[in-house]
């Protein structure tokens, strides 16, 4: 567990190792709460309901409140590692998330705000007011960095997929 409610945080996400033969058959979500699985190493069968995904690195499936999230295994005898996440869906009167599975390694890096040196790929649709939350993958050159102090009220986590860096979290250095 990297982040629960228990230590502050307004979702929950995890890091999973999925062994042979190893899954959620009995679906993940509950009422009113959204999922979201991005696989880091490995090959994994997945449902959103009755809508099945195979999901290689890359790989990830975004399911709206309301749809169970299953997977499995699908790397034969070596294990699947995943990264797991779960939070409550705030509405917006009008709008409706849907289902959204796609890979990594198929979406082209934009310029992240304007930086050439730091690039974006979004998972979700950007500016569709169904969706109450992101993820994506930023990429940093070597020295680069936001332009700027990053303020704001939204909560958000981060996982380094790959390298090093430096962040500053309320005026403290991780």
């Amino acid at each position: 567990i990297l982040s629960s409610p228990k230590i502050g945080a307004s979702f929950v996400d995890y890091l999973v190792t999925l062994e042979k033969d190893g899954g959620n058959k009995l679906g993940y979500g509950e009422e009113g709460v959204q999922t979201f699985l991005y696989v880091i190493e490995g090959k994994v069968k997945a449902a959103a309901d009755k809508e099945e995904f195979e999901l290689n690195e890359g790989g990830y499936l975004y399911c709206p409140p309301g749809v169970k999230m299953y997977f499995e295994n699908d790397n034969g005898d070596s294990e699947s590692k995943l990264f797991l996440y779960k939070r409550r869906y705030q509405e917006v009167e009008g709008h409706e998330p849907h289902v959204v599975s796609g890979n990594a390694n198929d979406i082209p890096f934009e310029a992240y705000e304007g930086m050439e040196d730091v690039g974006v790929k979004d998972f979700l649709p950007a500016n569709d007011l169904g969706f109450d939350m992101n993820f994506h993958i930023l990429s940093f050159e070597p020295g680069a960095s936001h332009g700027y102090i990053e303020t704001h009220f939204q909560e958000h986590g981060a996982y380094i997929l790959s390298g090093q860096g430096m962040y500053n979290l309320d005026n403290e250095w991780y």
